[in-house]
């Protein structure tokens, strides 16, 4: 069976995955011979987990994780499973037509999904009105930092890729000021941070409290799809 490497930028994304305590930029072993690395926010990241991916001999990349809703009609746990990412550069990057087909028929009937066109981002996009303009500009369903980094590898190194996000905060979202200012680069919440920001800004409790609920949903929908997979995610159709 065809060895997998799942690009995972966070670690709370990743124990939908693993049991096991997963820490960045390392790789680990998964069930069925699989393998997962914790690359950390953004796409240099997601670059270099995937090229030691690469190093554990796999056959074929996923990217696993969250994304963020560009069209209102997409909610917070709705799958996307995008027949084509959209780099930064405007350059389309298509996963392998039968493996995506695949997979597709494997997702269980009561998870929403959703296909077409997964947006890549530099930067964690913050406000609804954000969201709105790249919608408008690109007709994206959804966006996230880490795919299009993925696909490119997978491309240069002729290999399969596949996309397999769930969203974690609608596009009428704005993200919290007190979470903007306590990120650091690699996506890590810094909980000192976190707390005096909201000393600073109360107000942002509850869209804390949203964005966490929003997550958990999340974080459900990809337990799900791993149990429907029952950890093989075979490359059907190849």
């Amino acid at each position: 069976m065809p060895v997998l490497g799942f690009v995972v930028a966070l670690p709370g994304e990743a124990r939908t995955l693993s049991q096991q305590r997963l820490d960045f930029e390392a790789t680990h072993a998964l069930p069925g011979g699989h393998w997962i690395g914790v690359s950390g926010a953004g796409p240099e990241r997601a670059h270099r987990a995937g090229r030691k991916l690469l190093d554990q001999n796999v056959d074929a990349l996923i990217s696993w994780g969250c994304a963020g809703a560009l069209k209102e009609d997409l909610q917070p746990g709705h799958l996307v499973i995008p027949e084509c990412i959209l780099s930064a550069n405007h350059e389309p990057l298509v996963p392998d037509r039968s493996w995506h087909q695949a997979f597709l028929d494997t997702i269980p009937t009561h998870l929403t999904h959703h296909t077409g066109t997964l947006l890549e981002s530099r930067s964690v996009i913050k406000t609804a009105d954000e969201k709105s303009r790249l919608q408008s500009a690109t007709g994206a369903l959804a966006i996230d930092m880490e795919s299009a980094a993925i696909a490119r590898l997978a491309k240069a190194e002729n290999i399969p890729f596949l996309v397999i996000r769930s969203i974690a905060d609608d596009a009428l979202m704005n993200v919290p000021e007190a979470i903007n200012q306590s990120l650091n680069p690699r996506g890590d919440v810094r909980m000192g941070a976190l707390l005096l920001g909201l000393l600073r800004r109360p107000q942002d409790l509850p869209g804390l409290i949203q964005l966490g609920r929003s997550f958990a949903l999340a974080l459900t929908t990809l337990r799900a799809v791993r149990d429907a997979q029952n950890t093989h995610f075979s490359l059907k159709g190849r």
